[in-house]
């Protein structure tokens, strides 16, 4: 009896895994993605965003489902990947920048992200540490670019208007900031 308990519980423990509501997770099996569950954040896009990412992981055998709690996986074989659903939170480094007209300024730069694609996460960047490794690149020269690019007067304010940013620095700073699917 005994022996038959510690079997099922060697099998059986590890067929289980638990999703919770704040997680996305990815199955694997011998490292190829086979299952990828979404908890999307509830609002008028969750079902468009479920329905893109079934039909673009269905013609490689992928399936998408969505919903948090106990999954069954074949044990030993298959490995759940979670990754975090909540908004994550991205914070630089203060440093002084030279403005345009050669006047230091103390930059700091914060960002919160999410992941809404976990297979292309994974695919692109792996882990979070990573991402923040590359948003520390990408944030950091782009806030940097900004202030050198400017005179100290037209960065800091002294009365309440908005902030002239031209459209194409704008919409620059938004491309670099978007990884490329594959």
């Amino acid at each position: 009896e005994i022996i038959i308990l510690a079997a099922s519980a060697f099998i059986g423990l590890p067929s289980f895994y638990i999703v919770n509501p704040s997680e996305l997770a990815v199955v694997t099996m011998i490292c190829r993605p086979v299952k990828i569950i979404l908890n999307p954040i509830q609002d008028s896009n969750s079902e468009a965003l479920t329905d893109r990412l079934r039909k673009k992981y269905e013609a490689e055998g992928i399936t998408v489902s969505t919903g948090a709690g106990l999954r069954v996986k074949i044990p030993y074989i298959q490995k759940a990947e979670k990754l975090e659903r909540r908004l994550l939170r991205w914070n630089g480094y203060p440093e002084q920048i030279p403005t345009k007209d050669k006047k230091y300024i103390w930059g700091d730069s914060t960002a919160r992200w999410y992941i809404e694609d976990p297979l292309q996460f994974l695919r692109s960047v792996s882990t979070e540490e990573r991402a923040h490794a590359q948003l520390d690149d990408i944030i950091d020269a782009t806030t940097r670019n900004s202030i050198t690019s400017r005179d100290l007067l037209e960065i800091v304010r002294t009365e309440d208007r908005q902030m002239q940013v031209a459209e194409e620095e704008l919409q620059e700073t938004i491309q670099v900031g978007k990884v490329k699917e594959g």
